[in-house]
């Protein structure tokens, strides 16, 4: 009898400690961000504490600057709310999405915010808050929203308007003679004109000592300009179709690419090394700096791109990029999202939402780490254009904000199934175009088994 009681409290203890254990790992419930249409501001309960996981992978204080101004910004306009900033790489992300230890807003891009959504389900859609919160949704880029767009709700709310433009050696076009418009894009007829005039080969041939433009030629903000630039259609989500070669406009475009890197006054930087050795040893006596017309595909990239022109003592300044046939500019963003098991919901949705504010995105952009504003209306102000700096306030920044109306999105993700947009992941797309200069395979046979393959996998997918 005693060891039956001893037996019966052992497994009690037992049964005790595996329900606490379980407790202690149960997440809190999901939420689905649904709200009444008859919810106003003053409905909402925007107070109390969250935890906003910003990207600092550097660990400077400074790359930290803008999220934080934002942060204090919020709370200012938001008295009884306390944003606590936790710093983290997004590599640990995925982890404490799943163990429920994320911020209930935190930063990411488009690829990473399906996959959280697809994979975990763990993002709160926002668009239910638009309203009242007092979003104006026209007044956004259409370059920036469809970034966070996903089965057509609004999972990440965009941060900046990453629109693809050039920057360029001034001194090289004045030693040439050439002049370019300031107000308004070359044609793809004129920029290749101009940049075959600027390639210059030694004498004895055998290697360029200036070249008309680098880019990143499997870059999807690069290559889908160029797919959709002769007014092509190569994704048809709707009828769950890709058209490469089927589509001879989307195939024109790929071909003034590809043609483009073959006649030489266009280096693709991004997969040179793919390349064989003989187009190689041609650019290898090159610096960025000789590459007349680069891409500048975030404003990330500034101080780099230009420390290298103030170093060897060159003028430089924005360009726009170049207008295809049919008229199209790559655009993207990154953002900030909320994480569906939020015990703040209302709080957290006002804080990612507050990026799209007149207040909220000079607070950011402002600020070191900030960019391009999201919203049209911003597009003239002064405080993202580095009012204070004697260079930078001088150059020319409607490039960023010139043609919204003929912004696409650069990025496959938001555009199909996570399966298929891996199709054409960079090293997919570096692979193939390097095949085709180095004439291991056409174009048109490389195009048409990629188009295939895409359509036959997305046929099987529900």
């Amino acid at each position: 009898m005693r060891m039956r009681v001893k037996k019966v409290i052992v497994f009690l203890l037992i049964s005790l400690l595996l329900i606490s254990t379980i407790g202690c790992n149960t997440l809190p419930p999901v939420q689905d961000g649904y709200l009444d249409e008859t919810i106003k501001l003053e409905d909402l309960n925007i107070k109390g504490e969250v935890t906003f996981t910003i990207s600092n992978e550097s660990g400077s204080r400074v790359e930290a600057m803008a999220p934080r101004a934002l942060a204090k910004t919020f709370m200012e306009k938001y008295p009884g709310t306390n944003v606590v900033i936790d710093e983290s790489s997004r590599s640990t992300y995925e982890t404490r999405i799943v163990g429920g230890t994320i911020g209930d807003v935190f930063w990411c891009d488009s690829d990473d915010a399906c996959r959280y959504q697809t994979e975990h389900s763990a993002l709160m859609p926002l668009d239910y808050y638009i309203k009242p919160l007092g979003i104006n949704w026209n007044d956004i880029f259409i370059g920036s929203k469809g970034a966070g767009m996903f089965d057509g709700w609004l999972f990440m709310v965009p941060r900046e308007l990453s629109q693809q433009a050039l920057i360029y050696n001034k001194d090289a076009l004045e030693e040439a003679g050439v002049t370019i418009p300031s107000d308004r894009a070359m044609t793809w007829d004129e920029f290749k004109e101009i940049c075959m005039h600027l390639t210059e080969e030694a004498d004895t041939g055998a290697a360029y000592t200036q070249v008309g433009a680098q880019l990143r030629v499997a870059w999807q903000r690069t290559w889908i300009s160029f797919a959709e630039g002769w007014g092509g259609r190569w994704c048809d989500a709707e009828s769950k179709k890709i058209s490469l070669v089927s589509d001879p406009l989307v195939m024109q475009g790929f071909k003034e690419l590809l043609d483009a890197c073959m006649e030489g006054w266009l280096y693709p930087v991004d997969f040179a090394s793919q390349l064989s050795n003989d187009y190689r040893s041609k650019y290898s006596g090159l610096s960025e700096i000789n590459y007349v017309f680069q891409q500048m595909g975030h404003m990330q990239w500034l101080t780099r791109l230009q420390n290298q022109y103030e170093s060897a003592a060159l003028e430089w300044d924005f360009t726009y990029w170049p207008e295809l046939p049919y008229h199209t500019v790559c655009s993207e963003a990154t953002g900030y999202v909320v994480y569906n098991r939020t015990q703040n919901k209302d709080t957290a949705a006002a804080l990612a939402l507050f990026f799209l504010t007149p207040e909220g995105q000079e607070a950011y952009h402002t600020q070191t780490g900030g960019t391009v504003p999201a919203l049209g209306s911003l597009a003239d102000a002064d405080f993202w254009r580095f009012p204070d700096d004697e260079v930078l306030s001088k150059k020319n920044w409607d490039v960023f904000v010139k043609y919204p109306e003929c912004t696409v999105q650069g990025n496959t993700i938001v555009r199909m199934p996570s399966e298929i947009s891996d199709l054409f992941s960079a090293p997919n797309m570096q692979s193939l175009f390097a095949k085709v200069i180095n004439g291991k395979a056409s174009l048109d046979n490389a195009l048409v088994e990629l188009e295939t393959k895409a359509n036959e996998l997305w046929s099987t997918l529900l």
